[in-house]
């Protein structure tokens, strides 16, 4: 047994290994719009345009999305610049940030729970199919993890020797390392937030000052940035204006607020657990509320006993997240080892109730850890046999689209249209990368209307007109539609498509049908 504990977790790690694998070399790229624009900036950094869209017809200066990740990737395309041929390159460099944010978190955790149960946690994290896809497809979530669980080590390291000099160094540190978070996600105002009031809560008042001031002075060229450059575009959605229009406290009506905010917390309490471990689809409900309430009780428990930075962390997180108006799983994958600490907290609860105070026993334990690691290995080999048999990378299994359909595309507009067309599609970065064509988004979503509302006649990317209007002004030479079972605006957006062509469309008409979901239109919409 001494032998087996001693080696399971190199096995483990070599299992996940191979498994990420065909992720790494996986084809596909720029499927989930967000990668897309970070490596269209970071491909604009490394060839000297400054950081810019460079894929939108205008090149607009990048506004929406802080620099630090699209610098890290630059930085590897500057040496192997050759794009898709530096994909796995770049996708090495993605997986870093998520074992070194695995590493952070298990330091982090060791300090709340003894080792094997620090250890099961980084391993499950590595196994959970949205972290296998946030570090496959290049999102900024590894690197911003990797931050922000570094600066709440150093934090707590501070927290140990608040008074003496070495712990005033690792609280300027963990300063510094908030401010970088926010320089990769807006989120990391959250960490910043959650330790300035813990400070306050210790009555470490000056502390509290210093450590906003070092924060402030990380993150202040960014909003010089964005406040200087501002939005050139036709609409704010690749800018930052985006953050103004599509939060709850600006953006919606009091009556949308209350129906996003109710369905977010229901979704993080009840579903968000599950997702991040890998159920879905109806047949794991049960699976998924067991797993939602383990966890609500956790934090429950951990509350009444009185929060520490970690739990502030998470509340403060958990509401600028609530406060978006999307699906909240994605945001919350980085503190993905904080939930499953709550989980395991809620079993020991629970445990602890039916057993009259007693807590699990050793044996009780390992058959619990053993358990979750091997399924949760089960959902990360299901999405990375996905991603082998699709060459495409998805948060789920049942969402792969193939990835073929989107290369008999690429070499249709290679072909068939001149190297200075302007196209408008769904995933418009994606069509920039593999074919150096310029291109954006034809609409502009309604995430209420798209996401939470269950009116049967809504529109959430506007009325067919809307559709002909932003072609007309963005002067779009092609209209792409694309394979997107992942999204909600696919089927929307070929709706509208076909509401403009039974109605006489002006010019506009079908000139390639590649596959059911994948045509290219030419001509001008009146």
């Amino acid at each position: 047994m001494r032998i087996a504990g001693r080696w399971s977790p190199v096995l483990a790690l070599a299992v996940v290994g191979a498994l990420y694998f065909p992720g790494i070399v996986a084809p596909g790229a720029g499927t989930f719009h967000d990668d897309g624009i970070y490596l269209v900036t970071a491909q604009g950094l490394a060839e000297g345009d400054g950081y810019r869209i460079v894929s939108l017809p205008d090149a607009e200066l990048q506004t929406k999305y802080p620099p630090l990740f699209p610098i890290s990737l630059a930085a590897v395309w500057r040496l192997a610049p050759e794009f898709p041929a530096n994909l796995p390159v770049l996708r090495l460099l993605t997986v870093f940030w998520i074992l070194l944010w695995c590493r952070f978190a298990y330091l982090v955790l060791r300090r709340e729970r003894d080792r094997p149960t620090a250890l099961v946690i980084a391993l499950l994290t590595l196994c959970s199919p949205w972290v296998y896809f946030l570090a496959t497809s290049m999102m900024s979530e590894g690197l911003f993890a990797v931050l922000t669980w570094a600066a709440l080590w150093e934090y707590l390291g501070y927290e140990d020797r608040p008074d003496e000099p070495a712990g005033r160094r690792r609280l300027l540190l963990a300063a510094v390392l908030g401010g970088a978070a926010t320089l990769t996600r807006l989120l990391g105002v959250s960490l910043i937030g959650a330790c300035f009031v813990a400070l306050l809560v210790r009555r470490r008042v000056r502390d509290a000052l210093v450590f906003a001031a070092v924060s402030a002075a990380v993150v202040t060229p960014w909003i010089a940035w964005t406040t200087l450059a501002g939005s050139s575009g036709p609409d704010g959605y690749y800018t930052a204006a985006n953050y103004w229009s599509w939060n709850l406290v600006t953006g919606f009506s009091l009556a949308e607020a209350a129906i996003v905010a109710g369905r977010n917390l229901f979704f993080f309490f009840f579903l968000t657990p599950g997702y991040l471990f890998g159920f879905f689809g109806s047949q794991s409900t049960l699976l998924l509320l067991a797993l939602g309430l383990l966890t609500l009780t956790g934090l429950a428990a951990r509350l009444r006993r009185g929060p520490n930075v970690l739990d502030l962390f998470l509340l403060v997180y958990a509401v600028m997240v609530l406060l978006w108006p999307w699906p909240p799983t994605r945001f919350f994958a980085p503190l993905y080892p904080l939930i499953l600490l709550y989980a395991w907290s809620g079993v020991e609860t629970v445990w602890r109730i039916l057993q009259g105070g007693a807590p699990p026993g050793a044996l009780l334990r390992r058959l619990i850890a053993g358990t979750a690691l091997i399924l949760a290995v089960a959902m990360l080999g299901a999405s990375s046999l996905a991603v082998t048999r699709t060459g495409m990378i998805a948060p789920t299994p049942v969402c792969h689209d193939d990835w073929r359909e989107f290369e008999r595309l690429f070499a249709w507009v290679e072909a068939r249209t001149s190297k200075d067309a302007v196209l408008a599609a769904n995933l418009d970065p994606a069509l920039f990368l593999y074919t150096g064509r310029k291109a954006l988004r034809p609409f502009e979503a309604d995430p209420a209307e798209l996401y939470y509302s269950r009116k049967a006649d809504r529109e959430p990317l506007g009325p067919p007109a809307e559709l002909a209007r932003r072609l007309r002004a963005a002067g779009a030479d092609y209209l792409v539609t694309t394979p997107g079972t992942c999204f909600g605006e696919t089927a929307f957006l070929n709706r509208q498509v076909d509401a403009l062509l039974d109605h006489g469309g002006g010019t506009l008409r079908e000139v390639a049908r590649l596959s059911a979901a994948t045509r290219v239109y030419a001509g001008r919409p009146e």
